[in-house]
């Protein structure tokens, strides 16, 4: 017979069978199960990172870290240097899984069909972080989402935590979007941002986070080869005053910023409010919430009064 009813009482389920399914009724999404132990939260612990109890999804095969499970790096680099928190699922031929968790320095990640070839190897990144020359692990961030069921639609999202950070100069730039679920029932998104300095640390023209700049030309050109973007890339800086409000939207133009006025409706960027508009936009849910042919819309909740400043980063025109 050609074919087996998966729920007939008595047919034998291949790990292929429940993995397919898991990764449907997960919409298509790895990552680590809201609610579940620690969600695998990443802890430093002398040379070592430490991966806590949780369960993650990778490609649908579950897999449960039971207890803290420690990775080591080796000896004390002479430069700051990056390393990539790895699992991986393999496949073999005769559909036994192997699974394991590893550093390395960060590349891209593999990720084969397994269940169309019925074999290869899947990789997921856990998190990221920095081993310094005094030996301490910094910039520790968990970058696979915590899910919870469902499919892989839209939804309605609040702003949740904004990190930013400098970073030494010679590390690659970070971004990361996190979804999570609070004790209330509501959707947040956590953004965080890590920007290299000028390759001297001291670079006149590099582009730092820690307060609201006018970018110039050069410095805008310098933020592009920072994170490696070029022309591919647009950071700078941007002031909403009061006045610009019409109600609740506010639109800004090519008259802002040159690069806006490159911008279709199918442009992706991101906005990361200062620190001292941090708790505006929070309470007031501003959002960027409209990107169309040479313009964004911001809403907001509800009025309020003072300026909305912060960082525009143009992922795609």
């Amino acid at each position: 017979m050609s074919y087996k009813v998966l729920e007939q009482n008595g047919i034998d389920n291949e790990n292929i069978d429940g993995g397919a399914f898991n990764r449907f009724a997960a919409g298509g999404r790895d990552g680590i199960v809201q609610g579940v132990l620690s969600e695998c939260s990443l802890i430093a612990e002398g040379n070592g990172i430490s991966i806590q109890a949780g369960l993650i999804f990778i490609y649908g095969i579950r897999v449960k870290i039971t207890s803290a499970e420690t990775l080591f790096v080796s000896s004390v680099p002479i430069n700051p240097t990056q390393y990539q928190i790895v699992a991986q699922i393999e496949l073999d031929d005769n559909r036994d899984v192997r699974f394991e968790m590893f550093l390395r320095s960060p590349e891209s990640l593999r990720q084969d069909a397994i269940y169309r070839a019925g074999h290869g190897v899947y990789q997921v990144e856990i998190g990221s972080f920095v081993h310094n020359p005094d030996g301490t692990l910094t910039n520790i961030v968990r970058t696979l989402d915590v899910i919870c069921g469902g499919g892989a639609g839209g939804g309605n999202f609040e702003v949740g935590e904004i990190k930013t950070e400098t970073l030494d100069a010679g590390l690659e730039a970070e971004f990361d979007v996190t979804q999570r679920i609070d004790n209330n029932g509501r959707v947040l998104l956590d953004f965080y941002a890590g920007i290299p300095k000028g390759e001297s640390g001291k670079d006149s023209s590099a582009v730092h986070f820690n307060a609201v700049q006018d970018l110039t030309a050069e410095q805008q050109k310098q933020a592009r080869e920072n994170i490696g973007a070029q022309e591919k890339i647009a950071v700078f800086n941007v002031t909403i005053p009061s006045s610009r409000w019409i109600g609740n939207r506010a639109v800004i133009s090519s008259a802002d910023n040159a690069a806006i006025g490159r911008l279709t409706e199918n442009s992706n960027i991101e906005f990361i409010s200062s620190d001292e508009s941090a708790a505006n936009v929070i309470n007031y849910n501003v959002i960027a919430s409209d990107v169309s042919s040479g313009a964004i819309t911001f809403t907001r909740g509800s009025s309020f009064t003072g300026n909305i400043t912060g960082t525009i980063i143009i992922i795609s025109f």
